[in-house]
């Protein structure tokens, strides 16, 4: 199976009260469209930025105020290599008020390989990590969790992103009824609604530490519904935090150390 696109993304937050703005008019009638525009700067937002590497795509604080999760191929030129250029990641962006802009350089990526012969196997693996030069103040960064196949259609699951197809990828989404459909080749494939800005949103979940990633958003692919068959249909699919939890423990322990 191969991927459609890389979906530029950003991160799924758990919605709380208040914080919801208004339902954005996106897709056909009938179509699933549970999507919100919030404030990115409110608590739940907070650690959500825009990400601008390879192209422009969304990505999270987890763990320690500055390393960001984000894709891989956010990162990976159209040669093959990762940038040289510094990592910009921008928090508060449309709010009101100057957006907050740091740099950053790319610390470790689970894959380069992108576009040519890639697959749902290569997914997976689609993860990378900017260490900031400099912690955002009054910033707090998110959980993160590994989840088993047997819990996660049980959990409450949010994707919020900078997506195009709202306000042109100037405002930050969310979309609150996130469904996991199946664990394939190693990455979740979901049924949230995204286009291009959304690669390297986490999906979200709150535990009664706080909200934490579970998963990044990576891709969109042309397959059936798991357990339906038949026509094709759009899904996307999702890194879980399985796949780099190690490499950003291994970071925060460095930090820890200091």
């Amino acid at each position: 199976m191969r991927w459609l696109t890389p979906v530029l993304a950003s991160v799924i937050a758990l919605t709380g009260g208040g914080l919801l703005a208004e339902r954005w008019g996106i897709g056909e009638p009938g179509a699933k469209n549970s999507r919100v525009v919030v404030a990115a700067g409110q608590p739940l937002h907070a650690s959500v930025g825009k990400l601008i590497g390879a192209r422009t795509c969304t990505g999270v604080l987890v763990l320690n105020p500055r390393i960001v999760v984000t894709s891989a191929h956010c990162l990976v030129g159209r040669d093959g290599n990762l940038i040289k250029k510094p990592v910009t990641f921008v928090l508060n962006y449309y709010d009101d008020g100057a957006p907050l802009k740091l740099q950053g350089r790319i610390e470790r990526v689970g894959s380069t390989r992108q576009y040519r012969g890639y697959t749902l196997r290569d997914g997976a693996m689609d993860w990378g990590i900017v260490l900031l030069d400099r912690a955002p103040a009054n910033v707090h960064p998110l959980l993160l969790r590994s989840v088993s196949g047997s819990d996660i259609a049980r959990l409450r699951i949010a994707l919020s992103a900078f997506s195009i197809d709202v306000d042109n990828g100037r405002a930050l989404a969310v979309d609150d009824r996130v469904s996991i459909l199946s664990l394939r080749w190693g990455v979740y494939l979901h049924d949230s609604e995204w286009a291009l800005g959304s690669s390297g949103a986490p999906l979200l979940v709150h535990t009664s530490e706080g909200l934490a990633v579970i998963a990044i958003n990576s891709a969109c692919l042309f397959a059936p519904r798991p357990g339906e068959g038949g026509a094709l249909t759009m899904l996307h699919a999702a890194v879980p935090a399985s796949s780099f939890e190690g490499a950003v423990r291994e970071i925060q322990d460095r930090f820890a150390r200091r």
